[in-house]
């Protein structure tokens, strides 16, 4: 049990002596890193302790948020088609290297062994520039390995199920 008592300070304020206690209490006080237990005196209810608040994920960095969403937003462009759009999200060593035609081919022949695509599942951050997305096809789901450089551009991308070049 915590006991705090407030000192008269010589001051006919009833707000400065609390804040005045308050501030002793705070600054004087070791047990305020546990939370405070208030028992109830003797032949009066129990005393109801207030609900703890539920524990919040960890914050994701800003960095990893945008990342997450420029896999996410490279993919949706793809399977809607918009391929121009998403080879803009390519840093240019990858862009020069994997044309539109090139793009274009390697999603048809995705889906050609995969059935058509369905839908994007789970994104998730596995290190400080890979984003792991699953993504459901017809008669398949696999997961995306999208690898980002320092410039938040995509440098790589890696499907495991393996896409025969024509």
């Amino acid at each position: 049990m915590f006991r705090a008592t407030v000192f008269w300070c010589g001051f006919r304020n009833n707000l400065v002596q609390k804040l005045i206690g308050l501030i002793l209490l705070l600054t004087a006080s070791p047990v305020l890193a546990q939370p405070l237990q208030i028992t109830a005196p003797s032949g009066s209810a129990p005393a109801v302790s207030p609900p703890q608040p539920e524990p919040q994920p960890e914050p994701r960095l800003a960095s990893e948020i945008a990342l997450t969403e420029i896999a996410e937003q490279f993919i949706d462009l793809v399977a809607t088609g918009k391929i121009a759009q998403a080879r803009e999200l390519l840093n240019p060593t990858l862009k020069a290297g994997w044309t539109l035609e090139q793009m274009q081919d390697d999603w048809d022949r995705l889906q050609q062994l995969t059935g058509s695509y369905q839908r994007r599942g789970q994104t998730q951050m596995i290190d400080g520039n890979l984003v792991l997305i699953d993504l459901e096809f017809e008669r398949a789901t696999d997961n995306l390995f999208v690898i980002f450089d320092d410039q938040q551009q995509i440098q790589g991308i890696d499907f495991p199920l393996q896409v025969p070049r024509l």
